[in-house]
């Protein structure tokens, strides 16, 4: 049976949620050292958008995990598949908020996030 990824959201505290990759069958992650289902991003989104920025927000970070879902997915399809080291992205939703009238924050943030998935897959691939 060949392995399959998806992108799934999981709520958590203060209105947020979590978002990570479920992958089936279990493959080994040597991290943990034994085989998992799960992936976490270290991501996050609001689940019910109150503000213009939020929804904004919401949208970007989901690209961004989409687009490590098809890096992970190419991968996979290589054999090559690697867990993630978690390195927690920092995302400060406050900061969000604070500079809500600064569309540019969320194109920085996104490219900063791209920024360290690039160096997270060079780390993996030497």
């Amino acid at each position: 049976m060949p392995t399959k990824i998806k992108l799934r959201q999981r709520p958590i505290k203060d209105g947020r949620e979590s978002l990570y990759f479920d992958i089936y069958p279990p493959i080994f992650n040597p991290i943990i050292g034994k085989e998992s289902r799960r992936e976490f991003l270290n991501l996050y989104i609001y689940s019910n958008p109150q503000t213009k920025e939020q929804a904004e927000h919401n949208t970007a970070t989901l690209q961004i995990a989409n687009e490590v879902l098809q890096e992970k997915q190419e991968l996979l399809k290589q054999g090559k598949y690697e867990f993630t080291p978690e390195q927690p992205i920092k995302v400060s939703f406050k900061e969000v908020e604070r500079k809500n009238s600064d569309k540019d924050f969320l194109i920085d943030l996104l490219q900063q996030v791209r920024n360290i998935e690039k160096q997270i897959l060079n780390q993996l691939q030497s």
